[in-house]
């Protein structure tokens, strides 16, 4: 599902739509340590797609740059990034 929606990304309507919807569910699902752990345990490669539509939706758009942060999700990519 998560590549299906990183494909969708790439139109700039669709890129839209996620950014005003979708960033809070993608980053509830991505490892975070501490009380806020992921929906459920996923594939690495879900995480790497996840992260890949996060980087289609950001790439233009502050609101969805400003719904990344008030969905914790800076602090989530700051933590996947020191856990390698």
């Amino acid at each position: 599902m998560s590549g299906a929606l990183r494909n969708l990304a790439i139109d700039g309507r669709n890129k839209e739509l996620l950014g005003e919807h979708a960033i809070p569910h993608l980053v509830a699902n991505l490892p975070g340590g501490g009380q806020s752990q992921p929906v459920r345990a996923l594939t690495e490669d879900t995480v790497v797609s996840i992260l890949s539509t996060l980087h289609e939706v950001l790439g233009s758009s502050v609101d969805a740059a400003k719904s990344l942060r008030a969905s914790q999700g800076i602090e989530r990519l700051v933590l996947i990034n020191k856990d390698r």
